[in-house]
């Protein structure tokens, strides 16, 4: 009984994306998913054979579909591995990402910087 009372209280998983398929984005993905305190709900893959996949338990999803993903499944944040990837979403899609109070984050090797949502 006292473990389902705590259960009542546990903190719901933030919703996020992640930018990529690459090892580094499951690495990111793999460790969030331990954390439990975030919830990977789509990867972004441009590859048109991957499209609807599951990787970590999350759908893989086309660019073009971040924007609604976002605002359909309330995503807290849209995290990329790469530099290059996040200064491309930085330029085109953080001030839409902004209106959805979603942030766009360079999480590098680690999930360290998604202590910032908290």
């Amino acid at each position: 009984m006292l473990k389902r009372l705590f259960s009542l209280f546990k903190p719901v998983p933030v919703p996020i994306i992640i930018v990529g398929t690459d090892y580094l984005s499951f690495q990111l993905g793999s460790s969030l998913t331990a954390r439990q305190r975030y919830v990977v709900r789509f990867f972004i893959n441009q590859a048109p054979w991957h499209h609807k996949t599951i990787m970590l338990g999350a759908e893989l999803r086309y660019e073009n579909e971040l924007l609604a993903l976002v605002k359909r499944h309330n995503i807290k944040a849209v995290c990329c591995v790469l530099e290059t990837d996040y200064l491309y979403y930085q330029a085109h899609f953080q001030e839409a990402l902004a209106l959805h109070q979603c942030q766009l984050l360079f999480c590098k090797e680690d999930a360290d910087s998604l202590d910032l949502l908290h």
